[in-house]
Parts: C-alpha cells; structure tokens; sequence
C-alpha cells in the first residue's frame, strides 16, 4: 500500500512525532487508539503513513499525549513534553 505522505510534510512531522512520544510514554497503539476513539489498526495506518489523519483525530491525538497541536506539526517542536517514567 503507498504512502498517503513524506516526512517533510506537517502531516509527517505528525506521523513521526505521534510514535515517538508514544512509545517514549510507554503506551501500545491500543491504549492511544481507545483513549482517541479510534481502532488501533486505523491509529497503525496513521502512524505508518498508510491513511490520511483528520483534523479532529490530530486534535484528539496531541490533546491525549499533551502535546501542543503545532508542536505535533513542526519540525522542530519546542514544546513537547515527555515526562520520564
């Protein structure tokens, strides 16, 4: 299946910033997916560039893992806190 987006887009900015404060938390694609409201397999195609993300999913996501939404977006995000567990 082809890539709905590259990594120097805000989507894939998104996409990489998504997985990478995920599994910094510690959290599966399933826990992040419940607490959105999505499938976990819809979540796997967003992070894997798979499926286009809607803007109320991307709102979602980032309110989830506290990060601000253009944090999410950038490519070099200055606020994105990943507390250490």
């Amino acid at each position: 299946m082809r890539r709905v987006s590259q990594h120097g887009t805000p989507e894939g900015y998104f996409r990489y910033h998504m997985g990478a404060v995920r599994r910094t938390r510690r959290m599966s694609q399933e826990d992040l997916a419940g607490q959105v409201g999505i499938g976990r397999s819809a979540l796997s195609e967003v992070e894997n560039g798979r499926r286009c993300i809607s803007l109320d999913e991307a709102v979602a996501i980032a309110a989830v893992l506290d990060v601000p939404l253009l944090d999410m977006l950038s490519p070099n995000p200055l606020f994105i806190r990943v507390p250490v567990q």
